[in-house]
């Protein structure tokens, strides 16, 4: 059953469109929804300053590709982002620091036994 309130399109203006750094994460979060894995992989988001997002790509290849699909990138981030999402991107080449591996799940715990009855 559809729900019947509307889709409010601020919502991330509203959660994350206070500080900058708030704006970023949230960018982050979206990116490789938006350009999808292989290229998210290939890239990193650095800062958004002013409604430029600065992407970092490893090399002017992927930055030439990035460049081409500039407008369907940052429509995508419209969608996701709401009124926070960047205006322009903007690349620089560099190397792109790989993701912090997620930390090991903790040991499992000992199962004590029950005591007799």
């Amino acid at each position: 059953m559809p729900m019947d309130r509307p889709r409010d399109p601020d919502l991330a203006a509203r959660l994350f469109g206070g500080r900058p750094e708030h704006t970023l994460a949230l960018l982050r979060a979206v990116w490789p929804g938006t350009v999808g894995e292989e290229l998210s992989r290939r890239t990193e988001l650095v800062a958004l300053d002013r409604g430029v997002l600065r992407v970092r790509v490893s090399d002017l290849r992927w930055q030439r590709q990035l460049q081409r699909m500039r407008g369907p990138i940052l429509g995508r981030l419209r969608r996701a982002a709401g009124r926070v999402a960047p205006s322009q991107l903007g690349f620089v080449t560099g190397e792109i620091k790989a993701p912090a591996a997620p930390a090991p799940a903790p040991p499992p715990r000992p199962v004590r036994e029950a005591p007799p009855i």
